[in-house]
């Protein structure tokens, strides 16, 4: 999958990206960490960070339901 600079990125998956937009390669994985909404400076451990950005919920859009959770449900 090619990359649109105009659209969102399509759904990750752990076995690799979408290939840039504009040039001949796949994206790095701090590419792939940045579409994901992970911090530059997060620590993955050992794990290879495409496999958990493929298998995990984007870190901000989980805030933003846990907001909407405390402020509809538990408030």
């Amino acid at each position: 999958i090619k990359l649109s600079p105009l659209k969102p990125a399509p759904t990750l998956t752990a076995h690799g990206g979408p290939y840039h937009y504009d040039m001949p390669r796949t994206l790095s994985q701090t590419e792939l960490c940045r579409i994901q909404s992970f911090p530059d400076d997060f620590n993955f451990l050992d794990i290879n960070p495409v496999y958990i950005c493929g298998m995990s919920v984007p870190p901000y859009m989980i805030q933003r339901i846990a907001l909407q959770v405390l402020d509809q449900i538990l408030s």
